[in-house]
C-alpha cells in the first residue's frame, strides 16, 4: 500500500478576499511529484466556493460565478487581531464553513503525514487556524508547512508548530522529508530546482465542477524588481517545454470541463516569440470552447502587434497590464514601466481589434507608494483611462526579504516581523489615511473613469482637458 500524504490548502483571514482565479498551483505541482514518486494524495482546498458538499448545504447547483471565472468566496466574520484594532472594518474568514472541512477531514483515512500551504505572508492567522484543526484531527501526525509565507518568513511560520517548514521549490525537500517518515527511498538530484522538462503535470484532479483553473508557462522571474520577491520564491527563471503546457491545458479542457483559464506566470511574454506565441498558436489551432485571462500583470514593452492578434484569436479575454508611474525609491532602484509603453501596447491591441469589438484591457496602477502622493495617483489614472484603459488599483504591500522591505518599515515605523504589517488592505491606515476622505472617494474616482470607458466616452483624449482635470484635483487635495 502506498503511503498516505493529505495537501491542504488553508482558510484566510483578512479584510477582504475574492476569487480571482485562485488556486494553489505550488500544492499542486507538489502533489503531483509526490504522487509519481510513490505518494497516495488526498487533496483538501479550504477555499473551493466550488465544493459539491458546500453546494449542497448551501442549497444551490453552481456558485455565482462572472463570465471570466471569478467570484466571491465563502466567508464569515471573526474577531480582528490587536494589530487592526483601530481599522473600523469587518475582518473575515474566507474559506468553506469549519464545520463542513471537519466532515470532509471525516471522511478521509488518517494520512502518514500532512503538507499545508500558503500564500500571502498576512493571512498566517488563517494558516494557524487550520493547522490547528488538521492538528485535532489527526494529532501526531506530521506536518509541514511550505509555500510563500513560509518562505519569506520561517521564523514567523514556526510559530504554527509544524514539524518542519519548507522554503522556497518544495519538491524535493519535501520528498527528503516524507521518505525518512515512510521508509521509501529515491535518489535525489543535486539539485534542488527542477529543471522544466522534470516538473509533472499538476495534480489539477482536485477542481471541483463549475471551477476555472490555472496555468503556468513558466517560473519565476528574469527580472529583480526591488519590491518584488519573485527570486526568493523561484530563485531561477524557467520556462515550460510547450507540449507538456499544451497537454495540461488539452486536460482541463477535455476531462474538467474548464471554461476559464488564468495565466500564472510572472514574465509571461519573455521570449514570446519562442514560448507564448507558439503555445497561442497551438490553442487557435485546437479550436478550444475555452476563455483565457492574464491575472497576473503583462510586461506592456513586451506587446507586439503579432502577439496581440493572436491573443485575440486564442480568447484570451482578461488582459491586465502592469504600470507604474514612478518606482518605489528611485528610478535605480526598480525598472520603470513608461508611458510609452502601455501606449504602444494599447495600440497593438487596436490594430489587432481592426473594426471589431474593442478588447477591454486593464492596467494595474500601483497606490499607497513610499512616498507618493495622492496626486501622483490621480495623474495615474488619468494617463491610464486617456488611453482607453480600464484602471484597476493594486494596493502597495512590503514584501520581506525585498530590499525595499526595510527600508519602508523603518519609514513607517512598523514591526517588519508582525507579518500583519504586511497587509496592503491596512497600510493606507497605518499611514493615516481616511477611509471616507480619500481611501473610498479614490475608488470611486477610478470607478466613475472606468464607467465612462463603459459608456463609450473618453474624457482625458484631449489633453487640455486631462491638466484641467489635474490641475483641479490638485489643487482639492492639497
Amino acid at each position: 500500500m502506498k503511503p498516505h500524504v493529505l495537501c491542504v490548502n488553508p482558510y484566510i483571514h483578512d479584510f477582504t478576499a475574492y476569487d480571482f482565479w485562485m488556486k494553489p498551483l505550488g500544492l499542486s505541482w507538489l502533489a503531483a511529484y509526490l504522487m509519481d514518486h510513490g505518494y497516495d494524495i488526498s487533496f483538501v482546498d479550504c477555499l473551493d466556493r466550488h465544493h459539491p458538499l458546500l453546494l449542497q448545504k448551501l442549497g444551490i447547483t453552481k456558485a455565482k460565478s462572472h463570465r471570466n471565472g471569478c467570484g466571491s468566496l465563502p466567508e464569515t466574520i471573526i474577531p480582528k487581531p490587536k494589530e487592526y484594532a483601530n481599522i473600523k472594518r469587518h475582518y473575515r474568514r474566507y474559506g468553506i464553513p469549519i464545520e463542513l472541512f471537519q466532515e470532509i477531514l471525516n471522511t478521509i483515512p488518517k494520512p502518514q503525514a500532512i503538507l499545508v500551504t500558503s500564500i500571502m505572508t498576512y493571512w498566517y492567522p488563517g494558516v494557524f487556524e487550520t493547522i490547528a484543526l488538521l492538528r485535532e484531527k489527526f494529532p501526531g501526525v506530521p506536518l509541514a508547512l511550505g509555500g510563500v509565507y513560509a518562505t519569506l518568513c520561517p521564523e514567523h511560520a514556526a510559530l504554527s508548530e509544524p514539524d518542519v517548514v519548507i522554503s522556497g521549490p518544495g519538491e524535493i525537500k519535501a520528498l527528503r522529508w516524507l521518505d525518512q517518515i515512510t521508509g521509501l527511498q529515491h535518489e535525489y538530484p543535486s539539485d534542488e530546482i527542477l529543471a522544466p522538462e522534470d516538473l509533472p503535470q499538476p495534480y489539477h484532479q482536485y477542481i471541483s465542477p463549475g471551477s476555472s483553473a490555472v496555468v503556468a508557462t513558466s517560473l519565476g522571474c528574469p527580472l529583480a524588481c526591488s519590491y518584488c520577491a519573485s527570486k526568493n520564491l523561484q530563485p531561477r527563471f524557467r520556462q515550460r517545454p510547450l507540449d507538456q503546457v499544451m497537454k495540461e491545458i488539452l486536460y482541463l479542457a477535455h476531462q474538467k470541463h474548464i471554461l476559464n483559464i488564468s495565466f500564472y506566470d510572472d514574465a509571461l511574454l519573455v521570449n514570446a516569440e519562442r514560448h507564448f506565441m507558439p503555445l497561442l498558436e497551438m490553442i487557435i489551432h485546437k479550436n478550444l470552447a475555452m476563455r483565457f485571462h492574464t491575472g497576473n500583470g503583462i510586461h506592456s514593452s513586451l506587446m507586439t502587434p503579432k502577439l496581440a492578434k493572436l491573443m485575440k484569436q486564442a480568447k484570451v479575454e482578461t488582459i491586465r497590464f502592469s504600470y507604474e508611474r514612478a518606482p518605489v525609491f528611485s528610478p535605480h532602484d526598480t525598472p520603470k514601466v513608461e508611458d510609452y509603453d502601455l501606449a504602444h501596447a494599447m495600440e497593438c491591441f487596436r490594430e489587432a481589434d481592426g473594426d471589431g469589438p474593442r478588447s477591454k484591457i486593464d492596467a494595474y496602477v500601483k497606490a499607497w507608494l513610499p512616498g507618493q502622493t495622492l496626486e501622483e495617483v490621480v495623474d495615474g489614472f488619468v494617463y491610464v483611462n486617456s488611453l482607453g484603459c480600464y484602471i484597476r488599483i493594486t494596493d502597495y504591500s512590503p514584501v520581506p526579504g525585498t530590499p525595499d522591505f526595510e527600508k519602508i518599515m523603518q519609514l513607517y515605523g512598523l514591526n517588519g516581523k508582525e507579518p500583519l504589517y504586511h497587509n496592503k488592505t491596512t497600510l493606507p491606515y497605518f499611514l493615516n489615511y481616511s477611509e471616507d476622505d480619500v481611501i473610498q472617494p479614490l475608488k470611486h474616482l477610478a470607478n466613475a473613469l472606468n464607467h465612462s470607458l463603459d459608456l463609450g466616452i473618453n474624457l482625458f483624449s484631449n489633453s487640455r482637458m486631462s491638466k484641467l482635470f489635474i490641475s483641479a484635483v490638485h489643487k482639492l487635495v492639497k
